[in-house]
């Protein structure tokens, strides 16, 4: 038993001795992992609750449908709130948040060598090059990438890849270059793709793996944590991670400080001076740097993705805010006017307020009843007798719908709709919303993601005698999808419309009819 035990000793010294020099300037030892962040009040670092509360308050006057909101000064969290039915530990979607954690993966594949700022697009990818480079694609460095200037005249979003199910690269490495590399400004995921696929062939290591081989992901402390791939088996740069509000968090905490988590140094401090955009790349930069982008002259700098996604950092205040949510509002404006400058103003000013345990209590409250989840007086239809356990059959339709029923109950309508993809069931509660999982295809409403399944909290409500409404919030994305039927008198036909509240596709799907 000892020979085994000291075979196995050798065996696993041998193992990590030989690991790749990924690993060289990365010595693992014990830390004290950071699950959580360290709590505290905002009168502890001198800024009154009213702060936050007039934040709330601006998100409801401008309609901005926020899901979760995490607020951290000098490394201590402040405040955090989650509407229902989001919550502190489901991952919620980046779309183009995921853009940060992809380009840190290239600043450890540049710091430990295995890229440089300067190596060329198509050298690196040669493999996935199906036509003759022209001169202009033949200048396009990996610095181009990370700062949007590739030379590229079109933008393409990740809604044009997710469906393809060749390779991604063949066919972003096809998009033409017009510009010179280096001199014109265009966002474009294709870039971010790109820049993925170069980590992945330069390291052997997808960006995620290489995040969690040099410590990112375990020294910070972030578990609940999924980044989609690609068909040709790179991690998605552009968009595809889902990650709590408080891990987001912990990456811009991890930026603003130069790249230390617990005294250890994670990503250098070079490289987190070009992302943020302290130190510029190339000539007449801008204000967009590794896909964090500054405002009011460096006053605050914003990591975002689509539908409000937005991890914010301000030096000045030693502040990060992490939000995640469901809309087109400019959640970063929003956090300007309310705390960023009204804040610093009252620092310069040196205005510290009195603790007032009534606003404090207030904002407390307030973070208790944060919610999306409506409901209604009880409503009921005689058509749910005539509809209930009825297969109807669609006309006709873009969406490739065949068949819908529903079962019909006092508390409960199961709604369940076959497509191409297969048969697919919603539980809606009625008087209440309950969570399933479902396979619901929905990547027309869904900016073209689609998951095998996905969690979803469902809710039923009868408008009027001829009109049901369904309510689907899924709380790993932004998306909230209604469905309204509208029903014959006699039961025998029903009128399918679906909306959604953001997409990069229609809001509104065309009526899909359906008959006995």
């Amino acid at each position: 038993m000892k020979k085994l035990f000291f075979l196995l000793l050798a065996a696993t010294m041998t193992f990590f001795l030989t690991l790749p020099a990924l690993a060289d300037h990365y010595t693992y030892s014990e830390p004290e992992k950071s699950t959580m962040m360290p709590r505290s009040t905002p009168e502890t670092h001198g800024m009154s609750s009213q702060y936050i509360l007039d934040l709330l308050d601006a998100f409801d006057y401008a309609d901005a449908e926020v899901h979760n909101i995490l607020m951290a000064i000098d490394g201590e969290v402040v405040f955090e709130g989650h509407y229902a039915p989001y919550t502190a530990l489901d991952p919620h979607i980046m779309f183009s948040g995921t853009k940060i954690f992809t380009n840190a993966a290239v600043g450890v594949a540049v710091t430990e060598g295995y890229l440089h700022l300067d190596d060329y697009v198509y050298d690196v990818l040669k493999d996935y090059v199906t036509q003759d480079v022209s001169e202009l694609q033949s200048k396009v460095q990996l610095k181009h990438l990370l700062t949007m200037t590739s030379g590229v005249d079109r933008f393409m979003s990740g809604s044009e890849l997710r469906p393809l199910t060749t390779s991604w690269i063949e066919h972003i490495l096809t998009e033409p270059i017009v510009h010179e590399p280096g001199t014109y400004y265009l966002y474009s995921s294709g870039n971010t793709m790109l820049s993925s696929a170069m980590v992945t062939v330069a390291t052997g290591k997808t960006c995620l793996e290489l995040l969690n081989t040099t410590g990112f992901c375990e020294e910070l402390g972030i578990k609940n944590f999924t980044w989609d791939m690609s068909p040709d088996g790179f991690n998605a740069g552009h968009g595809g991670i889902k990650i709590t509000a408080e891990d987001l968090a912990k990456v811009g905490q991890l930026y603003m400080n130069g790249g230390v988590w617990n005294g250890k140094q994670i990503l250098s401090k070079e490289w987190c001076d070009l992302a943020i955009g302290y130190e510029k790349t190339v000539e007449n930069q801008g204000t967009y740097a590794y896909h964090w982008t500054a405002y009011e002259d460096g006053l605050y700098y914003t990591a975002t993705g689509s539908y409000g996604q937005t991890l914010a950092i301000c030096p000045k205040l030693n502040m990060v805010i992490a939000i995640q949510a469901g809309t087109k509002q400019n959640i970063g404006e929003l956090l300007y006017q309310n705390i960023f400058k009204p804040y610093g103003d009252a620092l310069d000013a040196g205005t510290v307020p009195e603790p007032d345990d009534a606003l404090s209590a207030a904002l407390a409250k307030r973070a208790e009843n944060l919610n999306l989840m409506f409901t209604t007086d009880f409503t009921a239809s005689p058509i749910g007798e005539l509809v209930d356990d009825v297969t109807f059959t669609a006309a006709e339709n873009q969406y490739g719908i065949t068949t819908l029923s529903l079962d019909v109950h006092d508390d409960y309508i199961d709604y369940t709709m076959t497509d191409a993809r297969g048969t697919h069931t919603i539980r809606n509660g009625i008087w209440q919303w309950l969570k399933s999982e479902t396979s619901m295809t929905s990547n027309y409403t869904h900016h073209q993601y689609q998951y095998p399944t996905e969690p979803v909290y469902a809710y039923a409500e009868w408008k009027d005698a001829n009109t049901l409404q369904l309510t689907w919030r899924f709380p790993e994305l932004a998306f909230v999808d209604t469905l309204t039927l509208t029903f014959s008198d006699d039961g025998s036909q029903i009128g399918m419309v679906r909306s959604v509240n953001v997409n990069s596709g229609p809001l509104v799907c065309d009526e899909v009819v359906f008959t006995k």
